[in-house]
């Protein structure tokens, strides 16, 4: 599937990181923020599946991390 969009419109800041969870949610420190999402196209990965990853921001820079964690237990 390709171009889908999870769009966070607030900033991110190190002290502060937004995780994104494909089930549905934004957490910031652990709060729920997903009402800060205003395009969300989420989407699971199937077993044995990859997924490009693109992080942007409109000033141009920041650091971001993909965690992509096994839930079939």
């Amino acid at each position: 599937q390709d171009g889908l969009e999870i769009n966070y419109i607030r900033p991110a800041f190190p002290d502060a990181p937004v995780t994104i969870d494909t089930s549905g949610t934004v957490l910031v420190n652990g709060m729920d923020r997903t009402g800060d999402v205003v395009a969300a196209e989420w989407v699971g990965i199937e077993p044995g599946q990859s997924m490009f990853v693109e992080l942007t921001s409109p000033s141009g820079s920041g650091v971001g991390t993909v965690t992509i964690r096994d839930t079939y237990l």
